[in-house]
């Protein structure tokens, strides 16, 4: 093991418990993100995290399993310029008995990532895209995940057409923070899942300068990483 990787390893160690983790199961044909918390690690033996009681666990119940390959992202919110953490590895057991618990393969290697070089990190914060003009709402959804660059939403799609048009996305963090109005940019729009939900899926690509760009992105991550830990 180098030195490199052995800071890696020692950072990933000292990484608190209830650290908010981003994990992706990797599927042959699809890939499918769960949020999670860190429960433990037994550093070189195994890391332990809790399975989550929504939808999308709901969902993915038949893929988590034994020997499943996953992907694990985690940020650690009591450091806000830790690097996000990531590294491949898989599910070495499932627990129900004493907690609902994924025990996982203790990583041989480990990445580190600043967080505008992070691609996405998933995210669930109410949401709306509003017409720059007159402030009227196209939209009414969620922001689903985000990275430096821009967000995914998830919403009704309106009949007039969006796809390259620029859109005020308008959130509140919590009921006690002021309203937030990022402008955006209408990059793509994926219907797949109307049939299922009647919600689209945008892409929306930040149009500010890079650094507002990072203070948006890390103000949602941290705060969805606070409010994820207290569930």
């Amino acid at each position: 093991m180098d030195k490199l990787a052995s800071n890696e390893l020692v950072q990933l160690n000292s990484t608190p418990c209830d650290t908010a983790v981003s994990l992706q199961l990797i599927e042959p044909t699809r890939s499918v993100r769960l949020r999670s918390r860190l429960i433990g690690i037994d550093p070189g033996v195994c890391i332990i995290l809790g399975i989550g009681h929504d939808n999308s666990w709901a969902n993915a119940r038949e893929l988590v399993h034994e020997g499943r390959n996953v992907i694990v992202r985690m940020l650690n919110s009591h450091e806000p310029e830790a690097p996000i953490l990531a590294f491949r590895t898989s599910i070495k057991q499932t627990m129900t008995v004493i907690g609902r618990w994924i025990v996982l393969q203790y990583p041989s290697q480990v990445q580190t990532t600043t967080l505008r070089q992070h691609a996405r990190f998933k995210v669930s914060l109410d949401a709306q895209l509003l017409e720059p003009d007159t402030g009227n709402i196209l939209s009414e959804g969620q922001i689903i995940d985000i990275s430096v660059k821009g967000c995914g939403f998830e919403g009704p799609e309106p009949a007039k057409k969006l796809v390259n048009a620029p859109v005020i996305l308008q959130y509140r963090l919590s009921d006690s923070d002021p309203l937030q109005k990022v402008e955006t940019k209408v990059c793509s729009i994926n219907s797949e899942l109307k049939a299922a939900n009647a919600h689209s899926q945008f892409g929306l690509s930040f149009e500010m300068n890079e650094k507002q760009r990072i203070q948006v992105s890390q103000h949602v991550i941290n705060h969805h990483i606070q409010i994820d830990s207290q569930k």
